[in-house]
C-alpha cells in the first residue's frame, strides 16, 4: 500500500521527556509527474494532495514561517528504494530542491533519509539509515544535522539505537522538532517486527516509548 501526505494535525504521544543538546555546528486519477514543472496541488478538492508524486510522501515539517514544507519521499518503482528529503512549495507542486543520500553511489543498499526538522533558522535535522537489499532492519542509522542543500551530508549527534537514562531501547525516532537552535525534542520509539504466521510477511510496529 502506497501513502500520501495531505494537510492534517500531528500525534505525538506524551510520557517521560527528553532532549538532545546540539552543538552550535489509494491514488487519484493519473495525473502529471513530478518532473515536470506544476504550481499548485495535485487536487484542489479536500482533502488536497499536495505533490505528483506516484511514490511514498511521509512525515510533513512546516518551516516556522510557513513559507515551505520539508518531507521525505520514495519514488514508485523497485529498481531504488532509498528515500531522499525535499522542500515543497506551501501551496504544493513542484518540488523545490531535493536532497538524496551520498554514500549509495554502487546501489548496493538501501538509504533512506527521513523524519526531517527544520529550524527558523534553517538547520536542518533528519534520520538517516542504511541497509543492505532485503534485509528487515537497518544495519545502521543515526539523527544528523547540517543544511537542505544537496551534497551536505551533516554532522552525527545521535547513533540509533542507543540505551536511553530510562533504560528503554530507542531503536529509530519520530515527530522531530527543534528547541530554538540548539536542541531536538523527539520520540523515542521502540520497532519490533511480527509475523501471524512463518510464510507471512512481517509487519512494523513501532512502539513510541519517551519524548
Amino acid at each position: 500500500m502506497r501513502t500520501r501526505f495531505r494537510l492534517a494535525p500531528g500525534l505525538a504521544p506524551l510520557c517521560c521527556v527528553s532532549t538532545l543538546l546540539l552543538a552550535a555546528c489509494a491514488h487519484s486519477a493519473p495525473g502529471p509527474t513530478e518532473d515536470q514543472d506544476t504550481d499548485g496541488p495535485r487536487t484542489t478538492t479536500p482533502p488536497i494532495q499536495l505533490t505528483y508524486n506516484l511514490g511514498r510522501d511521509l512525515a510533513p515539517a512546516w518551516r516556522t514561517d510557513g513559507s515551505g514544507l520539508v518531507y521525505a519521499f520514495q519514488r514508485p518503482g523497485p529498481d531504488d528504494l532509498d528515500g531522499c528529503l525535499a522542500e515543497l512549495p506551501p501551496g504544493g507542486g513542484t518540488r523545490r530542491i531535493e536532497k538524496c543520500p551520498l554514500e549509495d553511489l554502487g546501489q548496493d543498499s538501501v538509504n533512506l533519509l527521513g523524519t526531517p526538522a527544520i529550524s527558523a533558522g534553517g538547520r536542518l535535522a533528519w534520520v538517516q539509515a542504511r541497509s543492505a537489499p532485503g534485509r528487515v532492519s537497518p544495519a545502521s542509522a543515526e539523527i544528523r544535522v547540517g543544511g537542505l542543500t544537496v551534497g551536505d551530508g551533516g554532522t552525527i549527534v545521535r547513533t540509533l539505537p542507543y540505551l536511553a537514562q530510562s533504560g528503554s531501547v530507542h531503536t529509530t525516532i519520530s515527530h522531530l522538532h527543534w528547541l530554538g537552535e540548539s536542541a531536538l525534542m523527539y520520540v523515542g520509539d521502540e520497532v519490533q517486527y511480527l509475523s501471524p504466521c512463518q510464510q507471512c510477511k512481517l509487519d512494523t510496529l513501532v512502539i513510541g516509548r519517551e519524548i
